[in-house]
């Protein structure tokens, strides 16, 4: 912060210099003046330095993937078998989208042992509703995994980390869209913008 200021005083100093020679023509050949050109440019990423000491933390350490898959859920042993997608999957949890209302009541389910059947996979787990929204007037669940076995873990990573696709290469942006970047890191902070995107933590609450 301390260099901030002093860049930011070395900018205003070089900027009322360039402004008063070239307000003398008998002076304006004495050079271009482009040091404010500079002051600028340092200010701006000690701006996106000190932005990025704000970033908000993760409130998880596990990644959150959109992956969409067909899915049944069941509430206890006794209770109706309820179909839909799921709309976010991680190692230690899922978020789960009714395709119809069910008859459960919404407002006792969080707490409640589930067992979450992904047809594809064929991969049945064991978990807890943590947290019970709304989405497009649906009820949508997430639900956070009891202890897995070996198999079940590798067949979720797998899942997560092993589909074609996934990881696509990366090539450096070029001088222009770094440009775009950093104006964007400036006027649209991660830490303000992002934070949803970024981290989708298994919250528990009640409805």
């Amino acid at each position: 912060m301390v260099v901030f200021a002093l860049t930011a005083l070395s900018l205003w100093v070089n900027l009322g210099h360039c402004l008063f020679t070239m307000a003398n023509p008998a002076d304006h050949w004495r050079g271009l003046g482009v040091s404010w050109v500079w002051s600028a440019y340092n200010l701006l990423m000690l701006g996106i330095a000190l932005l990025i000491l704000l970033d908000a933390p993760r409130h998880s350490p596990y990644e959150w993937f959109s992956v969409q898959r067909i899915a049944r859920v069941q509430v206890n042993a006794d209770a109706e078998v309820l179909w839909g997608y799921t709309t976010m999957i991680s190692e230690v949890g899922v978020e789960f989208a009714f395709t119809k209302p069910g008859r459960l009541n919404q407002q006792n389910l969080v707490g409640q042992p589930v067992e979450l059947t992904l047809v594809d996979e064929q991969l049945t787990v064991q978990g807890t509703i943590s947290e019970v929204q709304t989405k497009d007037e649906l009820p949508a669940l997430t639900i956070q995994f009891a202890t897995l076995d070996l198999p079940q873990q590798r067949r979720l990573v797998a899942l997560l980390f092993c589909r074609p696709g996934q990881w696509q290469s990366r090539s450096a942006p070029s001088e222009i869209y770094s440009l775009w970047l950093i104006i964007k890191s400036v006027f649209r902070p991660r830490f303000i913008f992002d934070r949803e995107a970024r981290a989708r933590p298994v919250r528990v609450s009640k409805v």
